[in-house]
């Protein structure tokens, strides 16, 4: 009788982890698909760029910023960054990006990437509900122990994007 009930109480709590997986994944692939829409259509764009030359580090950085918006409503940002940095014997390309998405000004996902000299060195994207962190997924760095570390980076990191998102969206309405 015991082990029937441990039995029941295990196959109990099985299913509640794979339906609250299934619920987290079905959120996600909703997110992915409001993405998809953002992508594929021609909001309002503003754009503005900034290239640097900073000469005591041998280093040459453009960045591209992009927002798209519908109306009153922010939809997308985007910060991208090429930096060039030169060195004696050495040259290290460095491109990054990261793009916020947003739905009724509620953010999303954040997509993030860098590569070093055209390798991806990091690509992770987080995915919110509510205010709240649902998920992320680490695309990139495929070494377990780097990718342990940007997990932790992830779960640290996601407050500091929901920061980062509410600033851009009180400097959007403020235009």
């Amino acid at each position: 009788m015991k082990k029937l009930l441990k039995s029941i109480y295990t196959l109990f709590c099985l299913v509640i982890l794979v339906k609250c997986d299934a619920q987290e994944s079905g959120k996600t692939m909703d997110i992915d698909s409001i993405v998809s829409k953002i992508n594929s259509s021609d909001y309002f764009l503003k754009r503005d760029s900034l290239s640097q030359n900073i000469l005591g580090l041998n280093t040459n950085m453009q960045r591209i910023l992009s927002t798209y918006f519908k109306g009153k409503d922010l939809i997308k940002h985007v910060n991208y960054a090429n930096i060039l940095n030169l060195k004696a014997n050495d040259t290290l390309h460095t491109v990054g990006e990261n793009i916020f998405y947003y739905d009724h000004n509620s953010l999303i996902k954040v997509e993030e990437y860098f590569t070093e000299n055209g390798k991806m060195k990091m690509n992770v994207s987080w995915y919110f509900s509510k205010g709240q962190l649902l998920n992320y997924i680490v695309l990139e760095p495929k070494s377990s122990e780097t990718a342990e570390r940007t997990k932790l980076a992830s779960n640290t990191g996601a407050k500091q994007l929901l920061i980062t998102s509410n600033e851009l969206l009180k400097d959007f309405r403020k235009q």
